[in-house]
């Protein structure tokens, strides 16, 4: 039987990195279940979820129902990111670990939303978590490929990572941020650490999830994995004036 690796105390371990300073609300779990996703070890992914739901009294049903939402949509969204094969059996064994009470039904985004406001919404949260790099990064993605330019800034901004009713947008930047270290995808981690600040977190909690990813790598792969991962190379004061 394979050992288990998302154990209780490792899990400790992971949710103690998120700064004490902090007044928002620690990601732990969300951030944790993304690696081993991705490194395809989606069986662990339930221990991560039941762990956090234990922390929850039992009688408090929307807080339990809040943690396996929140995780579902971290694993949707970190999808487009890190495969969505991989999502989908992470998917998976999360949905056949939860009681019925835990499990939705219907979709939560907005099916009835028109094309044109789905577009518009999404132009303008890519240009909400893009910032000053907007107009660049999507002037690249319709250059290479227009279809990927498009469904990118409509669809995938307008309904995928738009849709901030479970996770906030930084959250969603988090959880992309997430998924791109966990798979060594370095161009685009880096454009995410600075997405994060854009959606509104702030360098010590940037800092905090990228080295939750690196323990959790290096439960998976070995010690010293992390010493790949680039640094985040952000100056706060600078980077609020710009």
């Amino acid at each position: 039987m394979t050992q288990r690796l998302a154990t209780p105390e490792f899990l400790n371990t992971v949710k103690a990195l998120w700064p004490k300073t902090s007044i928002a609300p620690n990601p732990w779990y969300l951030i944790a279940a993304i690696p081993f996703t991705y490194l395809n070890l989606p069986h662990e992914v339930p221990h991560i979820v039941h762990h956090a739901l234990s922390e929850v009294p039992a009688d408090g049903h929307a807080a339990r129902l809040s943690i396996a939402r929140r995780t579902r949509d971290a694993l949707f969204k970190s999808g487009i990111n890190g495969g969505m094969p991989k999502a989908i059996n992470a998917l998976a064994a999360l949905h056949d670990s939860l009681p019925p009470d835990l499990i939705d039904k219907e979709p939560l985004r907005n099916i009835a939303t028109s094309t044109p406001q789905i577009a518009a919404h999404g132009e303008s949260f890519f240009r909400q978590t893009y910032a000053s790099t907007a107009p660049t990064t999507r002037s690249r993605l319709w250059s290479i490929y227009p279809d990927l330019g498009y469904y990118a800034t409509h669809y995938t901004y307008g309904q995928i990572y738009g849709f901030t009713e479970i996770l906030n947008a930084v959250e969603t930047s988090f959880v992309q941020m997430a998924a791109l270290v966990s798979t060594e995808v370095w161009p685009q981690a880096r454009g995410h650490y600075r997405t994060s600040l854009n959606n509104g977190a702030n360098v010590g909690e940037v800092e905090s999830v990228k080295q939750m990813v690196v323990r959790c790598c290096e439960r998976v792969k070995s010690e010293g994995w992390g010493e790949r991962v680039p640094e985040i190379d952000l100056d706060e004061e600078e980077y609020l004036k710009a």
